[in-house]
């Protein structure tokens, strides 16, 4: 008889942690993409230039700063949400319901997120510096290089630029990945659609992946453009100002041109590319700020669907425990291992 794996309230981090060792050449050009003032670049683009203008290695610029990252933020929210699942559903063979999954998923992450916020501050520069002019490059040599410059150069506090949409990214991102890894793969299971198997866990990681994604895409923009520079007034200035760009802006490595206003112009501290915007709306377009308000929204009938077929497992489940047993002979006891 197989011996079953108890997990441990660090692997989620660890995992996370061997994973940025293959995934930080695209995230340091996801950086990129998201604090380019113009919108003309695209991923490939990007890549090459990183790679022509720096070398093969400015990929992995930052990478210390990604790990440690990824061992304060990510161990924090998957320990938090892991270990209160488990003491709610302890000696209880029962699933906890999604709603409550999200709430755990939730705290979990704007915890982790806050914790985090210092070593994603030196990441997010040590990637951006590769195509910064080199007078202009703060050079830190690794995360706790950068961590002591900050502190001596623009104060403590600097460590902890952006720790509002970190951890309202986090939440979100937390909330993607475990609550909806963890339904999704209990109603693949409970439904008999395939075993619990690799394919099972694979499937049900790549849909969450796309959710989370999708939830904290707009945060993660603002979030690296606040902790990159500090010439914004507050999380509305960066909006505002990232909005200018079209409403994909906040979708950043996706393409950002939209013509979603009624006219355009050139738009002062954005390089003078022409904008589309919404007139008496300061540059805003329609688009970017019904976007940038009504997001969070477009996951509703995601939820809903998911929350309807969890209420349809739940009726099925109970029906079939008061159903007599005249009802279900396929599940009549074995004795003494002889078929009935």
């Amino acid at each position: 008889m197989s011996k079953k794996i108890a997990f441990r309230w660090y692997f989620g981090g660890l995992a996370s942690a061997g994973a940025t060792c293959v995934t930080h050449p695209l995230d340091l050009i996801k950086v990129h993409l998201q604090t380019q003032h113009k919108a003309n670049i695209g991923f490939a683009g990007m890549a090459v230039r990183v790679i022509s203008v720096s070398g093969f290695m400015a990929l992995y610029s930052g990478l210390s700063a990604s790990l440690c990252r990824q061992l304060t933020y990510s161990v924090t929210r998957f320990a938090i949400y892991h270990s209160l699942r488990d003491h709610i559903i302890h000696g209880k063979k029962r699933h906890l319901p999604f709603y409550q999954k999200v709430y755990l998923a939730a705290l979990g992450g704007f915890i982790g997120g806050f914790v985090g916020t210092p070593a994603d501050v030196v990441n997010v520069r040590m990637q951006n510096d590769v195509k910064m002019p080199v007078h202009m490059r703060r050079n830190y040599s690794h995360v706790l290089n950068g961590f002591t410059r900050i502190i001596k150069e623009e104060g403590f506090s600097t460590l902890f630029s952006g720790a509002t949409l970190a951890s309202s990214r986090g939440a979100l991102m937390t909330v993607g990945q475990a609550s909806f890894y963890d339904e999704i793969k209990q109603m693949v299971l409970t439904w008999q659609i395939s075993s619990d198997s690799l394919s099972t866990h694979v499937t049900a990681s790549f849909i969450a992946g796309l959710c989370a994604t999708f939830l904290c895409q707009p945060l993660d923009v603002l979030k690296t453009r606040m902790m990159n520079a500090q010439d914004y007034d507050g999380i509305i200035h960066c909006a505002s100002e990232t909005a200018k760009l079209g409403p994909l802006a906040f979708y950043k490595p996706l393409p950002s041109k939209l013509p979603l206003g009624r006219g355009k112009r050139r738009t002062p501290g954005c390089g003078g590319h022409e904008s589309w915007v919404f007139p008496h709306h300061f540059g805003l377009s329609l688009g970017s700020l019904l976007l940038l308000l009504a997001w969070p929204l477009l996951l509703l009938p995601v939820l809903f669907i998911v929350w309807g077929a969890e209420r349809l497992l739940a009726a099925a489940t109970s029906s079939y425990r008061n159903c007599p047993s005249a009802c279900v002979p396929a599940c009549t006891p074995l004795a003494s291992g002889v078929p009935a």
